[in-house]
């Protein structure tokens, strides 16, 4: 998930990925709940198709994650709810009531790693904490399978989170664990796939998921 915010008419598309978009402010949700500090992610309609991009519908992971980390101090898990009626912003990113039901919700957060790589170095203990946060996940048999630069993110306690899960396995064998830490370990802590090797690593792992 790219992090390029681009103003409109309404809110801004703050991120755009290969199969989904980001925007704030979010969807409202019917139940009348505060969205404020919350962001929607938007399916592309090429990609509807696909079951697994609405990862909020996946209630094995989600429960997982949820048991894992219910305060998200880890990962910035998406969730779903009735959709509301749209604010005239919703409207004037250009989202209906057609692209709005193949949405969910996410925390909203600062910058991706990406973008934080670029004027700033990982303190010890951010470092700490994202491995943390990674260890958790193999540590309940989950593989991530598409950990990138843009894949985590900050929010505003400065802290890394490991988001969008559309890719992760859970009741991973011991093996795909392995090749995922294998991964990890020659990309750690940038995660920078512009360099060639760490990214054929990536795709290799995508291979076996």
């Amino acid at each position: 998930m790219g992090n390029k915010t681009k103003k409109r008419k309404g809110g801004s598309q703050i991120a755009r990925g290969e199969s989904s978009r980001i925007f704030s402010p979010a969807i409202p949700c019917k139940d009348g709940r505060d969205m404020s500090s919350y962001v929607s992610r938007v399916i592309k309609t090429y990609s509807r198709h696909n079951s697994s991009e609405l990862v909020s519908r996946n209630l094995p992971l989600i429960t997982k994650l949820k048991d894992i980390d219910p305060n998200q101090k880890y990962f910035l898990y998406p969730e779903s709810c009735e959709i509301g009626e749209l604010t005239d912003e919703n409207l004037k990113d250009g989202i209906t009531k057609e692209k709005a039901e193949f949405s969910e919700f996410l925390k909203k957060a600062t910058k991706t790693l990406l973008k934080f790589n670029k004027t700033n170095t990982l303190t010890e203990k951010q470092k700490k904490h994202l491995k943390k946060s990674i260890n958790l996940l193999h540590k309940h048999n989950i593989v991530h399978g598409d950990l990138h630069n843009q894949n985590i993110m900050f929010l505003e306690d400065d802290l890394p989170r490991l988001i969008d899960f559309s890719k992760s396995i859970i009741n991973s064998s011991k093996e795909l664990i392995q090749k995922e830490k294998d991964y990890i370990k020659q990309v750690f802590p940038n995660f920078d796939l512009m360099k060639k090797n760490n990214r054929e690593k990536l795709e290799e792992l995508h291979e076996e998921l």
